[in-house]
């Protein structure tokens, strides 16, 4: 019976691209960190890691689209799963000797307790118009005419002045517009 072993060569080829992979990665988190240290919370295009790097294009937008299935990508991830067991264990060893924060932070960490501020707002924000439910889900899938439309009929109507653009619409927004309503 033939041996399934792979071949030396296929053994190197596979090392070389590893090697390419994990090069590629390092110098694109590389430039999306410092650009990010540089230019605060904005994120680099495509095309700015492209230039920043050398790389193409089509190379960094496959790279960031299939981290996780390149066998490189895996592995990385696998370490820090397995790093994560072990940061676990020295924050509770802190906690186990005296360290209110760190006890907090395992508390927190291991679903226990919730952060300070923290919330989940379980509130959904639906409008019903003779048994037709609008809520951002149905907005979300309107095409940009169908929602040109509907932001065309609010304006019409008396009184709506802000927040009738579904595009930048948030709980956050929903939640000002409400309270505008409330105080009129």
């Amino acid at each position: 019976m033939k041996d399934l072993q792979e071949s030396p060569e296929r053994d190197n080829q596979d090392d070389a691209q590893a090697r390419i992979w994990e090069t590629n990665h390092a110098k694109i988190l590389e430039f999306i960190s410092e650009t990010i240290k540089w230019a605060g919370s904005t994120i680099p295009t495509v095309t700015e890691i492209s230039k920043g790097t050398g790389l193409s294009r089509k190379a960094i937008y496959n790279h960031l689209k299939n981290v996780s299935l390149n066998p490189a990508g895996q592995q990385r991830l696998e370490m820090l799963d397995a790093f994560e067991g072990e940061i676990m264990m020295k924050i509770c060893k802190l906690a186990m000797y005296g360290n209110l924060q760190a006890a907090k932070l395992y508390l927190e960490l291991r679903g226990k307790i919730q952060p300070k501020g923290f919330t989940i707002n379980s509130q959904t924000n639906n409008v019903q118009i003779n048994g037709i439910t609008l809520n951002q889900q149905v907005l979300q899938n309107l095409s940009a005419e169908q929602l040109k439309t509907i932001e065309e009929i609010l304006k019409s109507v008396n009184g709506v002045t802000r927040g009738n653009r579904f595009d930048g619409v948030t709980e956050a927004n929903n939640s000002d517009n409400q309270q505008d309503n409330i105080s009129k």
